[in-house]
């Protein structure tokens, strides 16, 4: 089946257990049944040149069978040794993204039964002040620490009622449903591009650097004019963008990096953002390549990377998965969007599972970090509406 534009689009008969979708720029993309799925762990045995090989044979062998327009779409980990969830569909569809949200019923009150978070909140803030005093006496200069909170809810989530509600909050943001291997769904909305191709243009969007958003207008707009002038929230927010810069120079022949960060809100966050732009040398290098260059970014590890990685394994109490990872798309000529894994969570029958991350740098307090985790768990905590 070819690519179509219809219109509406009920997300009400979305097969969220079945069907992947992914949203950006006002479209909403909706597969339907699986041609094929395609292994994508990163080992000595499977190396990750090898997942490109078999997506590309994939993609020719799904042309050939009749499907037109094929693409891959899925959600690779945090740790690429670990397996992701990709997919050639049998078909999909775009649709316009408010029609899908419009069509859905509305998500059904809740009541939380039983909630733990991982780290507690004291547990986490003494990593920060770990973390503090290896920035002073070593070469480690930022690690992300992440938490979770579990939940056990009165009644099962309704996934597209869900997404719906994520849509309607925040129709500009990456929006995500990709069912899992054990019968959940990973669902979210993620502000943050990591690569997007269309033909020889690529586009990234890094976000670092923080605070959270207040209700009264004129203060809201004093914080975000903080945001551009914090110090530390500027040295965090260059960590990324020099990285994203060094890793994208290798493939650009032309790249498109502003001097200064600008700010982006989400209903809940500021954010420090900077647009990069360019153009590839090489027309086969596609969106997922480039993603995985970048993949992961000191924007969700740290930086020097391998020893941000070491200290996320030693200090973090619980396995990411997919979580910081990335979700996307791509189409059979190398085009495609490949986002950040964030403000995101894991969700079966009713059990819920979300995810939240703080840059910690030098400069960083315990406290504000934990509850900066906080605020960005609030993104999936009102979309559920269990708080107002």
């Amino acid at each position: 089946m070819s690519e179509e534009v219809l219109h509406p689009g009920p997300l009400a008969l979305f097969e969220a257990r079945q069907s992947y979708f992914f949203s950006s720029h006002q479209l909403a993309l909706i597969t339907h049944g699986v041609y094929e799925s395609i292994r994508t762990e990163n080992s000595s045995t499977h190396p990750a040149a090898d997942l490109h090989t078999t997506i590309d044979e994939v993609l020719q062998k799904a042309r050939k069978g009749g499907v037109e327009n094929p693409i891959v779409i899925g959600a690779l980990p945090f740790d690429r040794a670990q397996p992701g969830l990709m997919i050639v569909p049998e078909s999909y569809q775009r649709l316009p993204l408010q029609a899908t949200a419009l069509t859905a019923p509305g998500l059904r009150q809740s009541r939380i039964l039983r909630q733990t978070t991982q780290p507690t909140p004291d547990n986490f803030q003494k990593a920060v002040v770990r973390l503090l005093d290896e920035f002073h006496h070593g070469q480690l200069q930022k690690v992300v620490l992440s938490r979770t909170l579990e939940m056990e809810l009165d009644q099962d989530v309704h996934i597209p009622s869900l997404l719906a509600a994520l849509i309607q909050a925040q129709p500009h943001g990456y929006h995500f449903s990709i069912p899992t291997h054990d019968d959940a769904v990973l669902i979210g909305v993620s502000p943050e591009l990591l690569l997007a191709k269309k033909g020889l243009r690529i586009e990234s969007n890094p976000l670092a650097g923080s605070i959270k958003r207040n209700p009264d207008p004129l203060r809201d707009q004093e914080l975000a004019a903080n945001l551009k002038q914090s110090a530390k929230d500027l040295h965090e927010h260059r960590i990324v963008v020099d990285e994203v810069r060094k890793v994208l120079e290798q493939s650009c022949e032309e790249l498109d990096v502003p001097a200064l960060p600008s700010v982006i809100s989400t209903p809940q966050m500021w954010h420090l953002s900077t647009r990069i732009h360019g153009m590839v040398h090489d027309p086969r290098l596609t969106a997922l390549r480039l993603a995985e260059a970048l993949h992961p970014t000191p924007a969700v590890c740290g930086f020097p990377p391998h020893m941000a990685k070491a200290a996320i394994k030693e200090l973090e109490t619980f396995d990411r998965e997919l979580f910081t990872g990335m979700v996307g798309w791509m189409d059979g000529d190398g085009n495609g969007e490949w986002v950040v894994t964030i403000r995101c969570g894991l969700v079966k029958a009713n059990f819920v599972k979300l995810y939240a991350g703080a840059g910690i740098v030098a400069g960083s307090n315990p406290r504000q970090e934990w509850d900066e985790t906080n605020t960005k768990i609030g993104t999936m905590l009102h979309a559920f509406n269990l708080i107002s």
